[in-house]
């Protein structure tokens, strides 16, 4: 009797513990997590992210200094978590090691199958070292990146540092800008950085005894440059609107590409005759392309019943049409994208598009009036997380919507 006693004990036992794994999963706990992906030896990016859940269904949010990257996809497997980037085809993915604590990877299937970089993320809030000293940075800074190379390119920079040390700002460069970005100063150390899903990006610089700023700007896990700065009020760069021109025996745009179901589209058709048309050259994988993309979706809105059309010429990492697709859904984009090409590169771009001198950047927008002649051609595009350049472009091209309008057909 004893033996079987301790036999239905055992029994009982295993039946609890058994009924105990089964029935309560390892769920993450809601709250504010802090992430730090390991883009190389020595270089994090760091960034907090808010967890929420109701009825059973997760979102995470990470706060992108000046934008919520909102990612509402979020799937729970056995104690891996996976969750989506809203426009782009990259995600996080990885195991809860505690309610507490997930470590996993960052995946951007666009730039290939193998190409991930580590992150951990805990729960709680991020404390904010002070800083030390009262250093200034709310100037307009004339910058170089990979300054002395044959890479060397110009970009203005622009920050705002609050009394705790933490930063905001960006870069304008003539091909776009490097969008919202926020960090910290501790002492004359800089550090700024931003996730929006297609970049992970760091902006490191030491506050020179000169006054100028000198670091690294890391992209990723494929890529590095150095840059400077130095206090500029009067900085420029080129005029965005003379930088893509028409070749010579050229006055007008035309072209012909499949559109996500297949069919052939051709411009200019009579589909397009006595429209004012602009032509979006983009990248499901660009950034600066998703903000001008924002901008013309809701200037189709106002504007297409009055003869408004946009087409956007899509330049992809590959043959798959699922970038482009989930651009469009998740944004709602209302107008047509044509796939022009299997590859990004702007030689290509070029050829594909002999009537133009180059093209420079993606995004690239061509203005056409009623009449079929181009009326302006702008390279680049710099988007809300500049401000006032941002503002003045807005004011500047529904204006010349509105022209365009109200001419005769």
């Amino acid at each position: 009797m004893k033996h079987l006693l301790q036999y239905i004990w055992v029994i009982s036992l295993l039946v609890t513990l058994s009924s105990c794994d089964s029935s309560q999963p390892l769920m993450p706990q809601t709250g504010n997590w802090n992430f730090s992906f390991d883009l190389r030896e020595g270089v994090d990016l760091e960034v907090s992210a808010r967890l929420s859940e109701e009825q059973g269904t997760y979102r995470l949010s990470f706060d992108n200094g000046g934008e919520d990257i909102v990612m509402d996809e979020v799937t729970m497997h056995n104690d891996t978590l996976r969750t989506q980037f809203p426009v782009f085809l990259s995600y996080l993915e990885g195991k809860l090691v505690s309610a507490n604590e997930w470590k996993g990877y960052f995946y951007d299937p666009s730039r290939g199958p193998d190409y991930k970089i580590p992150f951990s993320a805990q729960l709680g809030e991020k404390s904010t070292p002070p800083t030390s000293t009262a250093v200034s940075l709310d100037e307009t800074w004339d910058v170089l990146f990979s300054p002395g190379t044959e890479d060397e390119y110009p970009a203005i920079g622009k920050f705002q540092i609050a009394s705790d040390g933490t930063a905001r700002g960006t870069f304008l460069t003539e091909t776009g800008d490097y969008r919202f970005l926020h960090g910290i100063l501790v002492d004359s150390q800089l550090t700024l950085n931003t996730i929006d899903g297609a970049h992970l990006f760091v902006f490191e610089a030491q506050l020179q005894v000169d006054g100028q700023l000198s670091g690294s700007f890391y992209s990723g896990k494929h890529w590095q440059e150095p840059w400077t700065a130095k206090v500029n009020p009067e900085a420029t760069l080129r005029d965005p609107d003379v930088l893509t021109v028409l070749n010579e025996g050229y006055d007008a745009l035309s072209f012909s590409f499949p559109n996500m179901a297949g069919d052939s589209v051709r411009f200019p058709s009579d589909a397009y005759k006595g429209k004012a048309v602009v032509v979006q050259i983009l990248g499901s994988w660009c950034p600066n392309c998703m903000d001008e993309t924002r901008l013309l979706t809701q200037w189709h809105q106002t504007y297409h019943d009055q003869g408004l059309e946009i087409i956007g010429l899509a330049f992809e990492r590959s043959e798959s049409t699922a970038g482009v697709e989930r651009m469009k859904e998740s944004m709602g984009v209302p107008y047509e994208i044509l796939l022009a090409s299997t590859t990004t590169s702007k030689r290509t771009a070029a050829e594909k598009l002999p009537m133009l001198n180059h093209v420079l950047s993606y995004p690239t927008s061509i203005w056409i009036g009623r009449d079929g002649t181009i009326r302006k051609i702008h390279t680049g595009f710099n988007g809300p997380g500049t401000g006032v350049p941002y503002q003045q472009f807005v004011t500047e091209y529904q204006a010349l919507i509105e022209k365009m309008l109200a001419e005769e057909a």
